[in-house]
């Protein structure tokens, strides 16, 4: 099971990886003009937000598999 947590917590971040490298230069900056909201959090921590969640998501489901219930 050692062996399969990097898999785990790397797997839930490469289909982002992968969107971002196929839409990096097809998307402009058309969004960096829009209005938001005043209580909108700023990009990098949205950003900082979702790749700890994808992180734990992975942790998570290396403990659940190593409790055998799986």
């Amino acid at each position: 099971m050692q062996s399969q947590g990097p898999i785990f917590v790397g797997l839930p971040h490469l289909g982002p990886i992968l969107f971002w490298l196929f839409t990096r230069y097809s998307v402009t900056d058309w969004c960096k003009g829009l209005r938001t909201l005043s209580w909108c959090p700023p990009y990098k921590t949205v950003l900082l937000v979702w790749t700890t969640i994808y992180s734990l998501m992975g942790r998570c489901y290396i403990c659940f598999c190593s409790t055998g219930w799986w």
